[in-house]
């Protein structure tokens, strides 16, 4: 029997919401907090605090917490240790010292990449203009906005802007030199602002219960709801929020939500699709799973690099957390090709790259093609959202060129899902008198990512530089913060021959040629070279391969990290 249209999205839409609802679990704690208002530092079940709202969490895990009501900005530790950071209870525009300092009405709290913290501290005593920059070593300064009046949110992004909502100017977009562009205007009715490594802005319209999305040239749009109030889930505006303030995005595009008068939190999957994370929508304190949790009036959330969330629950005057089990990291399904060409080489070549993805499921996979560049800051690199039927195969002949419109150039691409079932290739080769010849590049996904605690550290064997072949590296960083990677090369006795460290930059790749025949190395012929992969930096997350290339063919072979 012939099934109707609507009869097949029915199905489809069934097939998605079971999906989604058995490929995780959400699962809440408390984090810190004794329930009572109070301002005490301590372990997290006798530490308080006095209406929590603006919330951000840096790259190991620290919690920083606008304090309200308290005047203050408090830290808490990964195991709920909570500190005071600066401000001394008493209201004030103070700099200086944490201890020294004071604040008006802390609302919005956010941590770039060297460890500063900003806070919109929107009753400062001089109306309203100030945000106030909170150094490493715990010294407080005064940035005065221009424009700006009254600020209540703040966010930053890897390339060490900051993002400001101000209720007077819009959306202020402030450069690491001071520069100010103000990004969108007349958000009056807003209250939350977070950034993803694109430099697209999503905005919590509290007053018209909408999440917006602000891209970099400044295109205002609706990614979820209707308008009006409500707690409906789905897709884009047929969705609905009430009195939503706090959002934050992690790095597969996900935006979460504190949905604060529905005593909820939600989640906007990369497609526009809303569903409810966690929170009954009654009142309440409980720990517990998804739904069986409760809150009352949650406000700031921020999401850290595991893709663990963490909520200012205003009203109960804690901090809680919300583990996402069954899912192994933010952006585990992500992908990377470590290394894509539409470029000439060496002796005569010229390659590009192939790029294969495959959806082994029974539902369509979004995913957004990003190409990241070589030796650059890879957070704003040109993207393209693309989608596949239930178990189909996509084969983008010249990827950089064909999606990207790159007419010279090479580097990384990444594949950016919440899916688990997109698989991912690619073949870079180059066209000699007899055919082209090549090799597979295999993607390699978010979650296989080495880190600075992988032991034994991942080696790349086999390589060689002499008269007959050549050998590239390729390093990838897999975070949005700059990081080190040390290449130690020893022969086939075992015996060192030098070392190299590679500063990448956010999402940063180096492709080194024919690197052996570096200073570091002894710049001479060699032969079965092994090099071993490691990186000093906290919260590494990184990839590593290499190329060994015939000189007589330029015949590639592609060295994986074992």
């Amino acid at each position: 029997m012939k099934r109707s249209r609507a009869f097949r999205t029915a199905a489809l839409a069934a097939i998605l919401a079971f999906v989604s609802q058995t490929a995780s679990a959400q699962v809440v704690t408390t984090l810190a907090g004794s329930r009572a208002s109070g301002s005490a530092d301590g372990p997290a079940p006798s530490a308080s605090f006095n209406g929590p709202q603006g919330l951000a969490v840096d790259q190991i895990g620290i919690v920083y917490v606008a304090d309200t009501n308290n005047g203050k900005i408090r830290k808490v530790s990964s195991g709920g240790l909570v500190t005071t950071l600066a401000g001394f209870g008493n209201a004030g525009y103070n700099d200086g010292p944490g201890a020294a300092a004071n604040f008006f009405g802390p609302l919005g709290v956010a941590v770039d990449t060297p460890g500063n913290v900003w806070v919109a501290d929107m009753d400062d005593g001089i109306d309203g203009q100030f945000v106030k920059k909170i150094t490493p070593d715990g010294v407080v300064h005064n940035l005065n906005l221009d424009p700006g009046g009254d600020p209540v949110a703040v966010a930053t992004d890897g390339s060490g802007n900051l993002y400001v909502l101000d209720l007077y100017a819009g959306i202020l977009k402030i450069a690491a030199d001071g520069t100010s562009t103000v990004l969108a205007k007349h958000l009056t009715k807003a209250w939350g602002v977070a950034v993803d490594g694109s430099g697209t802005v999503y905005v919590a319209d509290t007053g018209d219960h909408r999440i917006l999305k602000i891209n970099v040239d400044g295109v205002v749009t609706t990614l979820a709801g209707s308008g009006s109030r409500g707690a409906a889930d789905g897709a884009g505006v047929a969705s609905s929020f009430s009195g939503p303030r706090g959002v934050a995005v992690d790095g597969s595009g996900n935006v979460y939500v504190a949905d604060t008068d529905n005593n909820r939190i939600r989640r906007i999957a990369a497609g526009g699709v809303v569903t409810t994370l966690a929170g009954s929508g009654s009142p309440g304190a409980a720990d517990g799973d998804g739904v069986a949790a409760s809150f009352s009036g949650p406000f700031g959330i921020a999401v850290d690099r595991s893709g663990s969330l963490y909520v200012a629950d205003t009203g109960n005057n804690l901090i809680r957390k919300i583990t996402l089990t069954g899912v192994c990291c933010a952006g585990c399904n992500n992908w990377t090709v470590p290394s894509t060409a539409h470029s000439s080489g060496a002796d005569g070549s010229f390659w590009t790259s192939d790029l294969t993805v495959h959806n082994r499921g029974p539902v369509p996979v979004s995913m957004t093609l990003k190409f990241l560049g070589n030796n650059t800051d890879g957070t704003g690199g040109p993207e393209k959202v693309l989608t596949l039927d239930p178990y189909q195969t996509i084969t983008y002949v010249d990827v950089l060129s064909s999606v990207f419109g790159i007419s010279d150039g090479w580097g990384a691409v990444q594949a950016l899902t919440n899916s688990d079932q997109l698989t991912v290739r690619s073949r870079t080769s180059t066209l000699l008198a007899g055919g082209r010849v090549g090799d597979g590049v295999p993607g390699v996904r978010q979650s296989a990512f080495f880190t600075e605690q992988t032991s034994p550290s991942p080696v790349l064997t086999g390589l060689s530089e002499d008269n007959r072949s050549r050998s590239n590296i390729i390093l990838v960083n897999g975070t949005t913060a700059p990081l080190d990677i040390r290449v130690y090369a020893i022969d086939s006795s075992g015996a060192a021959i030098g070392s190299k460290t590679y500063t990448l930059r956010p999402l940063g790749m180096v492709q080194d040629s024919r690197f052996l025949t570096g200073e570091e190395f002894g710049g001479q012929p060699r032969t079965d070279v092994t090099v071993i992969i490691s990186s000093p930096t906290p919260g590494a997350a990184f990839t590593a391969s290499a190329v060994l290339i015939d000189n007589a063919s330029n015949a590639p072979t592609t060295v994986l990290p074992q």
